[in-house]
């Protein structure tokens, strides 16, 4: 009998079904022909390595490439949601059946029989908003499917060709030495080790669940008040002198679900933090403070004044002041000064955003301030050699901060639930879970409960810790962001300079009540910029990606009006619902539209959104040009305009996740956690991170969330003073266990 799967294909979908999803993802990454290849070498820049671009030119998507279909198949079976692999089941079958065939491809031959121009012309049929589909959700599928194609085959790439293809050089921090009492000095950080087995039980002031930009300053404001404080995290520390770590492995290192996680719906890309030191490990430096409209909101409308306290704004300076926040020693790379010019002839305002840079470190002057023209630092910012800037983030100095204090770190712990008095259930006294990947069970004792697990996983705690308020997980704000790639005349070498210096404020009030988008810049790191292109087809995808020394990455986040939720899987993990509304939707557009007039008066001569099947390409004017009145780029914003910003043509994705457990003042009516963080009704939990803010907070929430969580740990602090002055053991002693 014939071997019906001849090239063993896993069982997670049928020989048929892997066949035909190999028929379309090789027709969306096909290998060019040699007369392209010889067209277009002939016009590549004299010092990019000709094999290389032949070599990336040839690559495919395809079972026959090992990288992509290892890296494909293990997607499919641990990554994706079950409902979506068995959305792509669904179509797969269609199209290997003589009446799918008809529906969707108007031709009785299986899909995977059709020659593979013939394949890509059907799957740009498909993303062609102008099409008449006789299937409509096949155009869903197509946006998912090329999307998914692109990821995987990028960040599976043999990355030798890949960046030697587009000239880009890469960095690491591998074999950097840490030189004592000198700039690149940094912290070496113990943890707690329960390997052995033995008494798996811990006891402390506080444990605090996360070590991000809230957890952190919580823990050293603690320790530092002489508190035993324990610090947790389900992920694990990579040391300062290996970072900036390689691209595709700090996707897997650094980012909550290797940067593979969206909305249950897959419109929105989810970038998280999830390291030991959380967002502030792969923060771009930005520190902007809480803005004042954000702050009268939240004091009127919420009724918590102590936004507009001197209290809140001392909050602000003293984290600032500790990271050494400034504006001093910027330098615009290309990017941020398109940005900053662009304005300028347009009459837009902007603002120059403050580094978390000009901290002194050992070695250095008094009042030394080095320019951080770290283009990497997505990626880990790290330890650096003598005379280099370096981001100030939370393994840089709260988290030093707390170890010198006495705190306690444990890595590789993921906490189940928190813990409760049997005798009086609303009380907190610890929590549990397993350690490391044996999964040993270890359980932390505690007087206080601290849950600075990040927006998509403190709620996610607390109900499976079985808290029933109802507002657990909703008011998720996502500040959802939509990006342009320019390409320009001149060489923009995207990998210089610090990523974010500037933003472009003009459309942050588009409904009158401070609603809107700012205009920013991104990091850019290769596999980082090819996931938001639009694939038009393969040829310009591979073409637009060789283009890269010419390009630039900018965005448009938004501080959206309405918000979305978190709830729990099948497995107890984020599962997060949400959807933009058209009045977000509409406003995100008008800010698109502001920032295309940006780059065509900064003299890009294409201009891409990332629309997934968009044809929105132009060529600049190259004589007398007339500006952003040019009647052929008025034409195009008109086309742009009418195209909407629907999720089945929009590619959105959102690095600030706020507000799943949001502060307020009202009983727990609308809220979770009240003024001092503590979730209501229960003694001793608290809640100290970006889940805490009571709206979205429409700039990078990092400063603002170390502020708040400053205030929560000030109220631990009195608190816990108060009970041992007055003799109260609490629910938990505070003497140290001693660890095997």
């Amino acid at each position: 009998m014939a071997n019906d799967n001849p090239h063993n294909f896993p069982p997670t979908l049928t020989p048929n079904q892997w066949t035909t999803l190999y028929a379309i993802t090789s027709a969306i990454i096909r290998p060019f022909t040699e007369d392209e290849i010889t067209a277009y070498i002939q016009s590549a820049a004299t010092d990019i390595s000709k094999e290389h671009v032949r070599s990336f030119l040839l690559d495919e998507a395809n079972y026959t490439n090992p990288r992509f279909r290892f890296a494909l198949e293990r997607t499919i079976e641990q990554r994706l949601p079950k409902s979506s692999v068995q959305a792509i089941c669904f179509v797969l079958n269609l199209l290997d059946s003589i009446p799918g065939c008809l529906l969707l491809t108007y031709s009785l031959t299986s899909f995977h029989r059709q020659p593979v121009r013939v394949r890509e012309d059907l799957i740009i049929s498909w993303l062609d908003q102008s099409s008449r589909l006789l299937f409509p959700p096949i155009r869903g599928f197509a946006k998912a499917i090329t999307s998914l194609t692109k990821l995987v085959w990028t960040r599976s790439a043999d990355t030798n060709i890949y960046y030697g293809a587009i000239g880009y050089p890469e960095k690491t921090g591998a074999g950097v030495k840490a030189l004592d009492g000198e700039p690149g000095e940094f912290y070496k950080f113990e943890f707690l080790d329960f390997s052995t087995g033995e008494k798996n039980v811990l006891e402390c002031d506080v444990v605090i669940v996360g070590s991000g930009c809230g957890g952190a300053v919580a823990a050293a404001r603690l320790a530092g008040e002489g508190l035993d404080v324990v610090v947790v995290d389900r992920s694990e520390w990579v040391p300062s002198d290996q970072l900036p770590l390689r691209e595709a492995e700090a996707f897997a290192k650094l980012y909550d679900g290797g940067l593979t996680l969206t909305t249950t719906d897959g419109s929105i890309a989810l970038i998280a933090g999830n390291t030991f030191g959380g967002g502030g490990v792969v923060n771009w430096a930005a520190s902007l403070q809480t803005q004042g409209f954000v702050r009268e909101e939240w004091a009127a409308k919420h009724n918590l004044p102590f936004f507009l306290s001197n209290d809140y704004q001392s909050c602000l300076d003293k984290v600032c002041e500790r990271m050494g926040v400034t504006v001093e020693g910027i330098k615009h790379n290309h990017r941020n000064q398109t940005i900053l010019e662009g304005c300028r002839k347009l009459g837009y305002s902007t603002v120059i955003v403050p580094q978390n840079t000009g901290a002194t470190l050992p070695g250095d002057k008094e009042g030394v301030v080095r320019e951080h023209a770290d283009g990497y630092c997505a990626n880990g910012c790290g330890c650096g050699k003598k005379g280099d800037g370096r981001k100030m983030g939370t393994t840089h100095t709260w988290l030093p901060d707390a170890a010198q204090a006495g705190a306690r770190f444990i890595q590789s712990y993921s906490v189940d639930r928190v813990l409760f008095s049997t005798d009086a259930k609303t009380k907190a006294i610890g929590v549990t879970g397993t350690w490391g990947p044996q999964k040993t069970p270890l359980k932390i004792m505690a007087k206080k409960v601290i849950v600075s697990a990040g927006s998509l996983h403190s709620s996610c705690l607390l109900l499976r810790s079985g808290l029933s308020n109802p507002n657990i997980g909703k008011y998720l704000h996502l500040h959802p962001g939509v990006t342009i790639q320019a390409f320009f005349p001149e060489r923009t070498d995207p990998w210089i300079g610090s990523p974010l210096t500037t933003a472009c404020t003009q459309f942050e009030n588009l409904d009158g009540s401070y609603h809107g988008g700012k205009l920013e810049t991104a990091v850019m790191g290769p596999l980082v910029v090819a996931g938001p292109l639009p694939w038009l087809s393969s040829a310009s995808l591979k073409r637009t990606i060789l283009n890269y020394r010419h390009s630039g990455l900018f965005f448009t986040i938004q501080r959206e009006r309405e918000a979305g939720m978190v709830t729990l899987n099948t497995r107890g993990e984020p599962a997060v619902k949400y959807a933009i509304s058209e009045a977000d939707r509409a406003m995100i557009q008008t800010s698109l539209l502001g920032l295309a007039k940006i780059l065509y008066v900064q003299g890009a001569e294409e201009i891409l959104p990332a629309e997934e099947g968009g044809a929105y390409g132009y060529a600049m004017h190259q004589f007398n040009d007339p500006g952003i009145m040019d009647p052929r780029f008025q034409r195009w914003l008109k086309k742009f305009a009418a195209h909407g910003m629907g999720g089945e043509k929009t590619l959105y994705a959102s690095a600030h996740q706020m507000g799943s457990c949001r502060m307020g003042n009202d009983g727990g009516v609308g809220s979770v956690v009240d003024p001092k963080g503590r979730v209501w009704g229960i003694e001793g939990l608290l809640v100290a991170d970006a889940s805490v803010l009571p709206s979205a907070c429409g700039v990078n929430p990092m400063i603002t969330t170390m502020a708040i969580s400053e205030w929560i740990a000030s109220g631990v602090v009195a608190e816990l003073k108060s009970q041992k002055g007055s003799g109260d053991a609490g629910g938990a002693g505070s003497v140290k266990a001693q660890l095997p």
